[in-house]
């Protein structure tokens, strides 16, 4: 079950059996709901990318259902009306309290209309990020829409610093979504699999990765126009029509729908391995005429591959790992080699390493707001014993106190197989934070042939079978 707070979900035939709970907070003066937005962004977090496929095939598959918090209303005349930030900030809260046992994931399609400021949290993210931590679940927020050129585009479009996220998408501890084109034309900004031109970039308000993730959310055609054949598609309030749309909010609940599912398939999992699950499994995206080297700062990680968070291949192996740390002792953490990587000569091991944690945060000091941090170190196994492994500044991102880490090495010779060690510890600061503070924090460790040679997945069940518990999860058919 997702919480959608938005404009409402129109119980048209469609969604009528898929609102578990439903609550009317529009502003005063409303006389219902505005429906059509929060009904699109609905349909995409419950049928996905792929509603216009049910033009040809008439079968409709929801994968989840709702709680629906109806923000955004409309007066006698049709004129809409928007909540404060003060009210959105307390319906959150009452929704969060009220569902966090039942309800892991939460759909913020919304955002302010002014970009983040360096070291600067909005109210609303500081109130994300102590419900995440405390209730231990995930939003999934918009990282906001570019309504217009910016300059020339792409470079003088994207480098623009009102090209920057708005709030409250700087939440630390939040998963924010920024827009690729799924569709292209022969004069669309973009093409496939390419930032979208009106997708809001990084970096967020402590420089770290933000948006972390991107999905289809449209695409426009020169010079900056909308065109229903490259947009995103979703269902209109009356449930008869599939509409044309574009927008971060599109893109964000495709994630949301990823995490509901990572929830579904590791019902023991906290909100830590679900985050860490998506930013590890992803495609690698592309930016318009390759404008800047910094591609993190505009899509993130990449774009989820789901079906790499759910299921290991032939040629790779996964470990998963949640812990917590205290501040007066190194963890390390153990996986295994298998020797056939090492025996196969047309074999090539590559280790990736992602860890992801939720720090305490201070509301009253925003330029040190995370209190806590995390520093990651791999070791190898050699003849002498464990021995670091340097990794190049372009393979990996870890920004002190930013809540995630992700390394990636290649080894082509000289590595022993057997019990490689990731070794962690944390660091903390600030006045506010307890002396026998523990961080909790999920890794996940995955090793793969580069090559395609070695079946890595079948060798560690093989070779190191009693050492580790298979996860298996159920897939929907």
């Amino acid at each position: 079950m997702i919480c959608i707070i938005d404009s409402g979900i129109s119980k048209n035939h469609i969604f009528n059996n898929l609102v578990n709970y439903q609550y009317n907070f529009t502003p005063i003066g409303s006389i219902s709901p505005t429906y059509s937005h929060g009904t699109f962004v609905a349909s995409r977090a419950t049928f996905g990318d792929y509603i216009d496929d049910c033009l040809s095939s008439n079968i409709l598959q929801p994968y989840c259902k709702f709680i629906d918090v109806q923000i955004f209303g409309k007066d006698v005349t049709g004129n809409e009306l928007n909540p404060s930030e003060f009210h959105v900030r307390t319906v959150i809260e009452t929704i969060v309290k009220r569902h966090y046992q039942e309800c892991k994931v939460y759909n913020l399609s919304l955002g302010a209309n002014d970009p983040i400021s360096d070291f600067t949290f909005s109210e609303m993210s500081k109130l994300i990020d102590y419900l995440s931590k405390k209730y231990k679940i995930l939003f999934v927020i918009s990282s906001g829409n570019i309504d217009s050129p910016l300059g020339n585009y792409p470079l003088g479009h994207f480098t623009n610093s009102d090209s920057r996220i708005t709030p409250p998408a700087e939440s630390l501890l939040a998963l924010t979504v920024g827009s690729i084109a799924k569709h292209d034309t022969q004069n669309s900004l973009s093409k496939k699999d390419e930032l979208s031109p009106f997708s809001r970039i990084g970096p967020g308000s402590d420089y770290g990765i933000k948006p972390e993730l991107v999905a289809h959310g449209g695409n426009l055609v020169s010079p900056y126009t909308f065109n229903p054949r490259v947009s995103s598609y979703g269902f209109s309030p009356c449930g008869t029509q599939i509409n044309g749309n574009i927008g971060t909010s599109f893109s964000a609940p495709i994630v949301a729908l990823y995490a509901q599912k990572l929830f579904d398939y590791y019902p023991d999992a906290t909100h830590n391995l679900i985050k860490a699950l998506l930013c590890h499994f992803t495609y690698s995206r592309n930016l318009t005429n390759n404008f800047s080297n910094n591609i993190k700062q505009h899509i993130g990680f990449g774009e989820p591959d789901i079906d790499g968070a759910l299921e290991s291949k032939e040629f790779n192996g996964v470990f998963i790992y949640e812990g917590e740390l205290d501040d007066s002792h190194y963890q390390y953490i153990g996986f295994h080699i298998p020797v056939t990587l090492a025996e196969n000569l047309e074999s090539s091991l590559k280790v990736k390493i992602t860890i992801v944690y939720d720090p305490q945060v201070d509301p009253d000091n925003e330029v040190e707001y995370s209190q806590a941090r995390i520093s990651a170190s791999l070791f190898k196994n050699t003849s002498k014993g464990r021995k670091e492994v340097n990794i190049d500044s372009g393979s990996k991102y870890n920004l002190p106190w930013n809540p995630i880490i992700q390394f990636e090495k290649s080894f082509k010779s000289s590595y022993l197989t057997g019990e490689w060690f990731l070794r962690l510890r944390l660091y903390t600061r600030g006045n506010n934070i307890n002396e026998n503070y523990k961080q909790n924090y999920a890794v996940v460790i995955e090793i793969m042939d580069e090559e395609s040679n070695t079946p890595v997945y079948n060798d560690i069940l093989t070779e190191f079978k009693g050492i580790y518990q298979k996860i298996i999860v159920k897939l929907a058919a």
